[in-house]
């Protein structure tokens, strides 16, 4: 009787562990499946195909893996994310502006990635972007994705006009002065339409002359210095006399770029993307538009880059997996891919010694790709700080506009700033 209980109570015992086994094996395929979430910034649906033919060549080389692309809206696009990192289902590769990374630093909401990236991937992007855009206290936080910098378009009919010629082309913002007030003598145009008070656009003005914003801990404002008043009186001087058109002072970034259109306007900087517009709306002005390196300053030769870089979230359950998705999605063949699609640049150094950035045809837009690919190789990131943006910009304007109508001098309009930005900066 023992005996027959003993192997009824075992066959029971056996049944059940083969029924939940037959159970787990059959939940396999849907449990081990593994979720990358992909956080970007207003990609869709322009780029759709782009990504999702993207995404299924991951899938496809690693079939337990699935992609979740979540995008939205540059507005409060940072507020977006922070938040998704207090819900069930954080993303595990986040898009981000490099200026915000100090804070998803801070927020220990990042890693690291010298231990999930391998070096020979870092080291394959430029340098001196990881350094200025990927980088903070002397670790790597995350991995150049696609950038842009801008170039100088010139309407040579309008130069003709004025007795000028390519010879003639300003390389220098002081030459560009010179060039200026001869188009203004000798025709009814404009050579060049600085915008000056539109999200505290004297931030890209001291940037670009080498003028720091902040201290290197992002806590003080230091631009109150001889250079700094120096580029202040530069463009407030370019304003006061009659170098730029009168509704400069209130004008927003759209406003430049219509008067280049119109042929009204000798100069522009903008991103290469631009001159596909002009070519669209502008045949004449497009067919007279010659293109060159950006304008800088005569004791500063450093080229303005803005960026765009992926980083890996401290909450992802499969962080190695993530940081092997971002490098995938940041290597030279898929960044190339993407250029070709809209005008960016590369982070990554072989995708602009392709013959697409250095064998280009002889047109504007051409010309335009190859000089950018250059840029970015001498380039430093245009830095904006990322706390009370939109407090710290407001002043700016209003300040700038006050020194512009000669109510303050530079100095003193660059001393009260700096004051006033410091005061914000403590809130």
């Amino acid at each position: 009787m023992k005996s027959f209980c003993f192997k009824v109570l075992f066959l029971i015992c056996a049944s059940s562990l083969l029924f939940r086994c037959a159970s787990r094996e059959e939940k396999t395929p849907a449990s081990s499946q593994i979720e990358i979430t992909f956080f970007t910034m207003q990609l869709r649906p322009t780029f759709d195909d782009y990504f999702l033919s993207l995404f299924s060549e991951f899938e496809n080389s690693r079939p337990n893996v699935k992609i979740k692309w979540m995008d939205y809206p540059a507005q409060d696009y940072d507020t977006k994310l922070l938040t998704s990192f207090m819900g069930k289902n954080p993303p595990d590769v986040i898009n981000i502006a490099p200026q915000s990374l100090p804070t998803y630093v801070s927020r220990q909401t990042v890693l690291p990635l010298e231990d999930l990236v391998a070096r020979e991937v870092l080291d394959s992007y430029f340098s001196n972007i990881m350094q200025n855009a990927c980088q903070f206290e002397g670790r790597t936080y995350a991995a150049p994705w696609y950038l842009a910098t801008g170039v100088t378009m010139c309407n040579m009919k309008i130069f003709r006009e004025a007795g000028l010629s390519e010879k003639d082309i300003p390389r220098s913002y002081q030459e560009m002065r010179g060039v200026a007030r001869i188009i203004r003598e000798k025709t009814d145009k404009f050579a060049y339409f600085p915008v000056y008070t539109e999200a505290g656009a004297l931030k890209g003005y001291l940037s670009e002359a080498g003028v720091p914003l902040l201290d290197p801990t992002g806590k003080e404002a230091v631009f109150h210095t001889p250079k700094g008043v120096e580029v202040f009186k530069f463009w407030s001087d370019f304003y006061k006399d009659g170098l730029a058109p009168s509704e400069a002072l209130t004008a927003m970034h759209r406003d430049p770029i219509e008067m280049y259109k119109s042929g009204r306007l000798a100069i522009f900087h903008s991103g290469p993307q631009f001159l596909k517009h002009v070519k669209a709306d502008s045949p004449d002005v497009y067919q007279n538009t010659v293109v060159r390196s950006k304008l800088l300053w005569d004791d500063y030769e450093t080229y303005g880059v803005d960026a765009h870089i992926l980083a890996i979230s401290a909450k992802s359950d499969h962080p190695e997996l993530a940081a092997e998705f971002a490098a995938f999605v940041t290597n030279a063949e898929n960044q190339l891919k993407f250029c070709k699609l809209t005008t960016i640049i590369p982070s990554v150094v072989k995708a602009t010694e392709d013959p697409y950035f250095t064998n280009v045809e002889d047109t504007p837009e051409g010309q335009a790709r190859k000089i950018a690919a250059f840029q970015v190789k001498n380039g430093t990131l245009l830095p904006t700080p990322s706390k009370n943006s939109g407090k710290l910009f407001r002043e700016m304007d209003k300040m700038t506009e006050q020194v512009c109508l000669g109510n303050l001098t530079p100095e003193e309009g660059l001393k009260q700033l700096q004051d006033k930005w410091n005061e914000i900066l403590k809130e």
